[in-house]
């Protein structure tokens, strides 16, 4: 290899670091997005859960 050639690899272990802060920022990211749609879910479930409730005491007082 000539001097004036510049090796155009980069050092070993700065991409893999570089590389690897991006795949750990996305690994945060989905797991915000996941805690968000947990959240949501969880909610919609209680909702669900009320308004069967509420449903189910209409029909009682129906019933009775």
């Amino acid at each position: 290899k000539a001097k004036h050639e510049f090796n155009l690899e980069p050092k070993k272990g700065t991409i893999g670091r570089t590389r690897n802060r991006v795949h750990i920022q996305e690994g945060i990211r989905r797991q915000k997005e996941a805690e968000k749609r947990r959240d949501q879910i969880k909610k919609e479930i209680t909702q669900r859960q009320e308004e069967i409730k509420k449903l189910k005491e209409k029909d009682r007082d129906r019933y009775r």
